[in-house]
């Protein structure tokens, strides 16, 4: 089994580089960011969504365990970050124990992830970073993003992800050998703003755990090749609705069948096609 990431003698010298330079493009928003999963890096999430103009609230285990979901919900997004590639999901147990919880405040933009971009710490894994948290903070309602770091990398195909449980069924797959090549598959996604193929590429590794399940709200953004032939989706995020199918939503046509009763009641409802071009 190949360990996490296989140095090359490049991440470091990526790391001690130039910070990304980041836009104040969370002025007026804020954060909540699991702190038992946070890194001392100075590249990671909290230092990032600062610059970035977020408010940022970090909580430990007991204040975590102690949040009730309203609380939850009056974040913009929670954000559970990368601990500099850890393989141990118990920094993940508090989390995990309540997770019905913080996950019933979840109602805006989700973006996972299976990589450890502050672990890299070069320009392209803050741009992941920052940028997938910008579209977790976009919706009118509590967003999420989560790294799933290293947590998985060597696990057997289909195993589920008990973080993510009360969302939905994920399954994921660990990495194999040590993934490299990326292809975006959806590079208008805002989740996957500023960002190429050649940025998310060797890394040595660039993903750790690949989505084999997940709802069908979900679609993948980016994948790499597990092994030769095989390409999965290591990046995948909730649907953005385009121009035309936001119009056609507006304005599509329905004809609705009533019971006039006591209580009124809709029996059936029929579309009868979407706008006209």
């Amino acid at each position: 089994m190949t360990r996490p990431n296989v140095s090359d003698g490049q991440d470091q010298a990526e790391v001690l580089g130039h910070p990304l330079p980041i836009q104040g493009v969370g002025q007026g928003k804020s954060i909540l960011i699991y702190g038992p999963a946070l890194s001392t890096s100075s590249r990671n999430e909290q230092n990032l969504a600062s610059a970035a103009g977020y408010s940022v609230t970090v909580v430990d285990e007991a204040a975590w365990s102690a949040m009730t979901t309203d609380q939850f919900a009056q974040y913009d997004a929670i954000v559970f970050p990368d601990p500099t590639c850890s393989g141990n999901t118990q920094a993940l147990a508090a989390a995990e124990a309540n997770n019905a919880v913080w996950s019933a405040a979840i109602t805006g933009p989700i973006y996972l992830q299976g990589t450890d971009p502050v672990y890299h710490g070069n320009s392209a894994a803050q741009q992941l970073i920052i940028s997938g948290i910008n579209f977790a903070a976009s919706g009118s309602g509590t967003g999420l993003y989560v790294s799933l770091s290293c947590y998985y990398y060597a696990a057997s195909p289909d195993t589920p992800v008990p973080l993510l449980s009360a969302l939905g069924n994920f399954q994921v797959v660990g990495q194999g050998n040590c993934p490299n090549q990326v292809t975006i598959l959806e590079p208008t996604h805002p989740a996957m703003s500023g960002l190429t193929d050649e940025g998310l590429s060797n890394w040595f590794c660039s993903a750790h755990e690949f989505f084999t399940s997940y709802p069908p709200s979900f679609i993948p953004l980016a994948q790499a090749m597990r092994e030769p032939g095989t390409a999965l989706p290591f990046i995948i995020a909730t649907r953005t609705a385009s121009c035309l199918e936001f119009s056609q939503l507006l304005c599509a046509q329905f004809t609705v069948t009533f019971n006039v009763t006591a209580e009124s009641q809709i029996t059936s409802v029929r579309c009868l096609g979407s706008c006209p071009s």
